[in-house]
């Protein structure tokens, strides 16, 4: 298989800041979430915590709608479900 399939273009501050770079890519492939990471960036594991928070607080705003300019409804979903996974329920 050839690549690029499917790739998202990186966000425009990303292109403009020469100082970027790529921390994961994230796929779903043979039923379920398939990541490569970086994970020689910190030497605590605590700053992905940091990172995924964020990450999905990103997310939830794209489901925001109009009366949920931050997606706060969202980012609970996400929170409960991500919870929920990391219990193992």
């Amino acid at each position: 298989m050839s690549y690029p399939k499917d790739e998202l273009p990186p966000p425009d501050a990303a292109r403009d800041d020469e100082q970027a770079f790529e921390l994961a890519r994230l796929w779903f492939a043979g039923g379920l979430p398939q990541v490569r990471a970086r994970g020689d960036l910190w030497p605590d594991p605590a700053a992905w915590g940091l990172v995924l928070g964020d990450v999905a607080r990103q997310v939830a705003r794209q489901y925001a709608g109009p009366d949920d300019d931050e997606g706060e409804a969202a980012l609970a979903r996400i929170r409960a479900a991500l919870d929920a996974e990391l219990d193992g329920r």
